[in-house]
């Protein structure tokens, strides 16, 4: 499985960014709202009809312990074939100093999806090692730096303008460094995911932050709020530009983290059963 983390310097998106590469992943995967400012796709997308805990129950569970299958009560199925999950996020920033001590535990599970949720469907059942699409919010003080630098893939979400660019390059050393520190190997690789095409093209902003572009995605007002909940026609949504680029990114994606997982496989470098989490032992929070 691969963990790949979206964040901004600024509001451009991240949330509906992750939606709609998660709808249309190739394999399996688990959209987590990490943002420590709060969740959105419950009050929006799902209009509050998710009966399942979240981050937060989830966090408080790992005190008392819990085995993997209790995992997945955490989430809730967004496809009807359940291969899409969501990790839904907290409801109140308020909430955020909860999840501090629980955080090394709930990367380490995030980072070992290898059991799928008992969901009944054949595709879901059939599937082992989850990826997992780790929504981050914009980036603060709060912001779980340790699941960044746990992750395979950092994508920097921002949409081609002026400010937003301005924005990601004040904070990009300090980033980088932030995620160096809490990386237990070589820090994962920063990729730009840009929202639209003007005022300026890809490639000015791959040079103007020096970072590699691993996808762009459609400007798409009207299918953002059908993401949002806000409005629209689910037909439309499936022929939208989003969803149309979505496509292409989700696959690029895809095709990038696991090629080098299966390099470092073929390599061994990588022990497969390392943070897996067994079938029987119980997880708890460490001391």
């Amino acid at each position: 499985m691969s963990l790949i983390a979206l964040a901004a310097a600024k509001s451009a998106g991240v949330t509906t960014s992750a939606l709609a590469l998660a709808g249309v992943w190739p394999t399996p995967v688990l959209l987590a709202e990490c943002d420590p400012a709060g969740g959105d796709i419950n009050a929006g997308l799902l209009r509050g009809a998710s009966a399942a805990g979240g981050l937060l129950d989830l966090a408080l569970a790992t005190r008392r312990g819990l085995t993997p299958a209790q995992f997945w009560d955490h989430t809730v199925a967004l496809s009807e074939d359940g291969t899409v999950r969501l990790l839904s996020g907290l409801a109140d920033p308020a909430q955020h100093s909860a999840l501090t001590p629980a955080w090394p535990l709930l990367i380490r599970m995030l980072h070992a999806l290898d059991l799928p949720p008992p969901t009944g469907s054949a595709e879901s059942d059939a599937a082992a090692g989850w990826d997992v699409l780790a929504d981050c919010g914009r980036l603060s003080p709060s912001t779980p730096m340790g699941l960044l630098g746990a992750a395979d893939l950092v994508l920097l979400v921002l949409r081609p303008r002026l400010a937003h660019i301005a924005h990601t390059r004040s904070r990009l050393s300090a980033l980088r460094s932030q995620i160096a520190e809490h990386s237990d190997g070589p820090p994962p690789e920063l990729k730009l995911l840009l929202v639209g095409t003007s005022p300026y093209p890809a490639a000015e902003v791959a040079t103007a932050l020096d970072l590699p572009v691993a996808g762009v995605l459609a400007d798409d007002p009207p299918a953002a709020a059908v993401l949002a909940g806000l409005a629209g026609r689910r037909s439309r949504f499936e022929r939208s530009p989003l969803l149309r680029t979505a496509h292409r990114v989700a696959a690029d994606l895809h095709h990038a983290v696991h090629a080098v997982h299966d390099l470092q496989s073929t390599a061994g470098d990588q022990d497969p059963s390392e943070g897996d989490i067994a079938a029987e032992p119980v997880l708890a929070e460490r001391p």
